[in-house]
């Protein structure tokens, strides 16, 4: 009776921690056959539930080739699990993601389409199939704004310029209204577009 609690409690934060996933045990598609061109919500959520697998997708996505090798991706999520750079991940870190990795989470991405898994090279390339996963992660470079951000300022900043100028505080754009919302509108259409360009590079 012990054993079995002691059992519980250890399955149970592992898959706190994402060294276990009920989701790959279970099958995540429900089946045993060949994955789907085109994965059902149902899996994309599935593969997303997990944190590692999530990271696994993000850090692909935004390396060259969108290839990595098992131990790369063991390095750099064990140091952002650890809160420490790349050269300070030790040995043990590094080898609790590099095992949950190659024994779970990259075969149940691979059987699902999501990467292209090569064992016997370490190499994982993200797959096409991904894009049905990655539309619903926002991956932003270290220091740039995430279009959330970007609106949510050019909003701001529309107020603050509006209001301003209501108040006499820019003479030309309060005696000259259109052009404040001429200016404030083209603004916003450039912004569309960019944002239009952006998004319709990350769907399927």
């Amino acid at each position: 009776m012990i054993a079995s609690l002691g059992f519980a409690t250890e399955r149970a934060q592992a898959v706190d921690s994402g060294d276990l996933d009920v989701t790959a045990e279970a099958g995540a598609d429900g089946d045993d056959g060949e994955p789907d061109r085109d994965l059902s919500k149902d899996t994309v959520f599935g593969m997303l539930s997990n944190q590692r697998r999530r990271r696994v997708i993000e850090h692909l996505s935004r390396a060259e080739d969108r290839r990595m090798t098992i131990r790369d991706l063991s390095e750099v999520i064990a140091a952002e699990e650890n809160d420490v750079s790349q050269a300070e991940v030790t040995y043990k870190q590094r080898k609790r993601v590099y095992t949950s990795l190659y024994q779970i989470h990259l075969p149940t991405l691979d059987e699902n389409g999501i990467v292209d898994y090569e064992k016997r090279s370490g190499v994982v390339e993200l797959a096409d199939t991904a894009s049905d996963c990655t539309v619903y992660l926002e991956t932003v470079p270290e220091g740039h704004l995430s279009w959330c951000e970007y609106w949510m300022a050019l909003a701001t900043v529309s107020v603050a310029f509006a209001a301003t100028s209501a108040l006499g505080f820019l003479p030309y754009f309060s005696a000259h209204g259109h052009v404040s919302t001429v200016l404030l509108a083209s603004v916003f259409a450039l912004s569309a577009i960019a944002f239009a360009l952006t998004d319709e590079r990350t769907q399927i």
